[in-house]
């Protein structure tokens, strides 16, 4: 009897491997859904500026779920997660109309503001408005010693000092993640997230 298809024997793809391109492809078809010009996250009477912050807020809870904080960091297995904008807001109100009343697990989101380096207290993920040098450099060391998730809206990794920076290409929006940074944050971000990435910042190898 013929069959269609056959596979050769010791070829068969396991159930392991299924499961890990099943839950990349999800993971590819989700950030692709972000960006397509019909998404729900777009308003139809919107800017091309309008847009450009919704979409960015749609990512910020995309890193916020593909990210696990050090041990001890939550109280409860329901304590709120906190995202927290610091120095001069570009999102407007787009964070809460995109993120507010979700829940990254079990925990609800709950958006804060903090103008300067000073007034931060807690935040598990940060994003960085326009700051001076200075405050920003003394942003990230606090952040940093919290266990923050940092992202930079605009300038990149390399020279703000953020984990993960944003870059808009054309009508499309980017990420790139600072693998030194990330590391000094001591969050941890899925494999997953990380092959959608640019990866910067990685170590030279010695000749």
């Amino acid at each position: 009897m013929t069959t269609l298809n056959p596979q050769v024997e010791g070829q068969r793809p396991t159930a392991g491997r299924i499961r890990s391109a099943l839950a990349l492809a999800l993971c590819l078809w989700s950030f692709l859904f972000l960006t397509y010009p019909g998404s729900p996250f777009l308003a139809a009477d919107s800017g091309p500026e309008a847009h450009e912050y919704e979409l960015k807020a749609a990512f910020v809870y995309k890193f916020a779920r593909y990210a696990s904080w050090p041990k001890g960091t939550f109280k409860k297995d329901d304590s709120p997660l906190i995202i927290a904008v610091v120095g001069k807001d570009p999102f407007g109100r787009k964070l809460e109309a995109v993120i507010k009343g979700r829940k990254v697990g079990k925990h609800p989101v709950i958006i804060r503001r903090y103008a300067a380096a000073a007034d931060i207290k807690e935040v598990h993920l940060a994003i960085l408005g326009e700051l001076p040098k200075k405050e920003r450099a003394a942003a990230i060391k606090k952040l940093n010693a919290a266990g923050s998730l940092v992202v930079a809206d605009k300038g990149g990794t390399e020279s703000t000092g953020a984990s993960i920076g944003f870059a808009v290409k054309g009508k499309r929006i980017r990420f790139e993640i600072h693998v030194r940074h990330l590391k000094a944050s001591k969050v941890r971000i899925s494999s997953q997230l990380l092959k959608l990435a640019e990866i910067v910042g990685r170590t030279k190898k010695k000749s």
